[in-house]
């Protein structure tokens, strides 16, 4: 029994979601090498001769991080049945609406999930650009259709391929679309695993929650390499994971449930408040329930598969309380200290380090924009009973706030107290006019994130005595002129996370940016004796009915997301939208062979 899925990509319409057929089925190919056919006759003529390399690039993303082989190949045929195609094509009633970019429209077995053939169309109502640096490269479509051509769903998912709309630097696969192809289509060594369950309610009756977004975020890199949306009885599992890091696990609700499948669409969030109020849970961290709020557990892969058994939602940040000075500091700058937070080395440790999360309020942020007149969080890190470091190693400090759309740009000063020695670590630079730009990051989107580094000092270990001061201030859009604030946040609107919190991680690193030593949290305690969000509700996942009779079921679900205005300059000011049909019917290869007739012209 065969049915057919249209995937629809449009503008301004988030790791990797695999997508889920009528009957709850994950869908895949069985097979590893899949050809395309791209008509290119049908195509914005003044730069169609690039779409096809273009388009043989983005396969590249997939092929290389999977067990896929996905060839793509020129064609001056038609489109056919019994054949994957690629194409260009006019026809609003492919694309639903003219600000609607590309369309993937999957055939699969209603039955194991298999997946039979697909088709992907671009809109020539939309003019593509060849610049990698432009949101509307053509490159940015290209590898986000074929991710639904094999097998994946939208995703919420920070930068992610998959993610629902259209972004600087899109055509390259972030770690979270990395571990997820290799979980469906693995390649190479066996990577990681974390598996558990995102539970709310109380400590006598426990409540699986379905639709809990759980993300995993790396002590290597300070960034999201995998993450999963729960079941409906609450598990998960990440897969793909590098089993030489350490990972802490951010659970926050899903937010756009109509981008993804319709076996989704019946999660709920609204958990918290007094006397059931109706309010949503919030991302957080998972922590353990005797643990000081605002340290997040660590969990290392070293064996493998680690089970961290049942973590909550809970209806707070769960962030490090702030204890503030009654006396201004130096420049007037009031002083905001992290309350038994001093990091101290010993001479005995294999293990040094911390992770943290804390947070700036509005009021602390600096109207006048300058960071030098925001409130400063600090903390000192003693080093100096610690002798086994190298002649290259670094004292090293991750600060990620960008991935969780806190509207705040951080500055960073790391200050030797014995040697008087100090950098600032900024998201801003000079250029050689004296203009103060963005920084970028490898496909030139702008980077918020930070990483401070201080090289310590192997002989006199007396020397490697720290303070780090942190700012922030609120992040003025308008500055930058060379991006919108789409650029920042894809699609900001919807995410935005009003109170401006941020992870920090610290370890040890080496010349290489390897961490070579961080904390050791010993085994995994649980939150079953320390829920959050007592309101939960046990709620079924939706398998369509419809999907069990044989033919002519029509559509079953179709959702949509308007265009709206994301701010920002260039021509895509309206942001991005989003519509996603799902049709689901017997549909044999002939009746697809009628809807196979408008490419190629």
């Amino acid at each position: 029994m065969k049915s057919l899925i249209l995937l629809i990509f449009a503008f301004n319409s988030h790791a990797s979601l695999q997508k889920i057929g009528g009957q709850g089925r994950a869908l895949s190919w069985s097979q590893q090498n899949i050809t395309y056919e791209f008509n290119t006759n049908g195509c914005q003529q003044d730069i169609k001769s690039e779409f096809l390399s273009i388009s043989q690039e983005s396969a590249y993303q997939w092929s290389s991080n999977s067990s896929l082989n996905l060839s793509i190949r020129s064609t001056s045929n038609g489109p056919s049945s019994y054949r994957n195609d690629i194409y260009c094509s006019s026809d609003l009633s492919y694309m639903e609406s003219s600000a609607v970019v590309g369309v993937t429209r999957v055939i699969y077995n209603k039955d194991n999930g298999q997946i039979i053939e697909t088709d992907i169309i671009l809109s020539n109502n939309i003019t593509f650009s060849l610049q990698a640096s432009k949101t509307n490269y053509v490159g940015n479509v290209l590898t986000h259709e074929l991710g639904h051509s094999v097998g994946f769903d939208h995703s919420e998912a920070f930068r992610s391929t998959m993610f629902y709309s259209l972004f600087l630097g899109q055509h390259t696969l972030s770690f979270d679309d990395k571990a997820g192809a290799y979980s469906i289509y693995p390649e190479g060594g066996a990577r990681g695993i974390i598996i558990g369950k995102v539970i709310g309610g109380t400590v006598d009756e426990p409540i699986g929650i379905f639709g809990a977004y759980v993300q995993a975020y790396s002590t290597q890199t300070g960034e999201l390499m995998g993450s999963v949306v729960t079941r409906d009885d609450g598990t998960f599992q990440i897969r793909g994971l590098a089993k030489d890091d350490q990972y802490f696990l951010y659970v926050t609700p899903l937010d756009k449930l109509d981008t993804i499948s319709k076996y989704f669409s019946s999660a709920r969030t609204e958990f918290c408040g007094v006397n059931f109020a109706g309010n949503p849970y919030r991302g957080s961290f998972f922590t353990t329930c005797d643990t000081t709020s605002g340290y997040p557990q660590g969990i290392n892969l070293e064996n493998g598969i680690v089970d961290v058994g049942s973590i909550s939602a809970y209806c707070e940040l769960r962030e490090i309380k702030l204890q503030r000075e009654d006396i201004p500091a130096v420049n007037s700058r009031s002083i905001a200290s992290f309350v038994d937070f001093e990091l101290h080395g010993y001479a005995t440790d294999i293990d040094f380090g911390s992770t943290f999360v804390s947070y700036f309020t509005p009021n602390e942020l600096s109207l006048s924009g300058e960071a030098s007149s925001t409130v400063i969080q600090e903390f000192d890190v003693d080093l100096s009973s610690e002798e086994i470091f190298g002649d290259n190693d670094y004292l090293d400090i991750k600060l990620t706030s960008q991935n969780f759309y806190s509207q705040i740009q951080l500055e960073m000063k790391i200050l030797n107290t014995v040697t008087g020695a100090s950098e600032t670590f900024s998201s801003e630079y000079q250029d050689s006019e004296g203009n103060i730009q963005i920084k970028i990051n490898d496909d030139g989107a702008p980077e918020l994130n930070l990483i401070g580094r201080a090289l310590l000092d192997a002989i006199d270990s007396s020397n490697n005595i720290f303070k780090v001061l942190i700012s922030a201030v609120k992040v003025d859009f308008s500055k930058y002129t060379s991006f919108s604030e789409n650029d920042f946040f894809p699609d900001n609107k919807n995410f935005i996370d009003e109170i401006g919190f941020y992870l920090g991680v610290i370890s040890i690193s080496d010349g290489d940016n390897k961490t070579v030593m961080q904390k050791d949290y010993g085994g995994i305690r649980d939150n079953l004796s320390c829920p959050g969000a007592p309101y939960a509700l046990p709620v079924a996942a939706i398998v369509d009915p419809a999907s069990n009779q044989d033919e002519d079921d029509g559509f079953f679900s179709c959702n949509s997301i308007e265009p709206k205005n994301g701010g920002g300059k260039g021509p895509f000011n309206l942001g991005l939208g989003f519509l996603l049909a799902l049709l689901v019917s017997r549909v044999g290869h002939d009746s697809l062979k009628k809807r196979k007739t408008h490419g190629g012209d």
